[in-house]
């Protein structure tokens, strides 16, 4: 079975295809990264609080013995355009079976850290900005199955809007 590689927007009425010269790993674990495009919740001179971030995942990996397959989604939230922590996610595929398509919401608190003089982390904070994005990606291959990031939905508070402006 050759594989193949689609991608598309989520809630886009597009789904595309690779050639079939470009889909085809050769046995070669290949890695995936999606970034989102920037958020403004409060117009682009406005400032929020964020919070929580929630991402939806829908997987259906082939089983494997004896170790089972799984994959490892590096989850990295961007503040006004620079990294926060990036946080790790495993998903882990059963040993045996059917391959069945499972979704799963996952939790991930947003905070910066603040660091005394001699680089030590004292306490964190609510991240606070402007704008926030996403990028989620695979840290090694992508197993044999699908991994589709359904939605990334974000908790955050409004703490001072945009003042309005008219371009001439």
């Amino acid at each position: 079975m050759q594989p193949t590689l689609l991608f598309g927007q989520g809630g886009g009425n597009s789904l595309y295809r690779a050639s079939a010269a470009a889909s085809d790993d050769a046995g070669v674990p290949f890695e995936v990264r999606a970034r989102s495009d920037r958020f403004y919740p409060a117009g682009p001179g406005g400032e929020a609080i964020f919070t929580v971030l929630w991402l939806t995942v829908t997987t259906a990996i082939t089983p494997a013995t004896p170790t089972p397959s799984h994959v490892h989604l590096v989850i990295t939230p961007y503040l006004d355009g620079v990294a926060l922590d990036a946080q790790t996610l495993t998903i882990t595929g059963p040993l045996t079976g059917a391959q069945t398509r499972l979704t799963t919401k996952y939790e991930f608190g947003l905070s910066v850290p603040y660091l005394n003089p001699l680089g030590t982390e004292v306490f964190r904070t609510a991240a606070r900005g402007a704008s926030f994005e996403i990028q989620v990606a695979t840290s090694g291959g992508v197993v044999a199955g699908e991994l589709i990031a359904v939605q990334a939905d974000l908790e955050y508070e409004v703490v001072r809007e945009s003042v309005a402006a008219q371009s001439l």
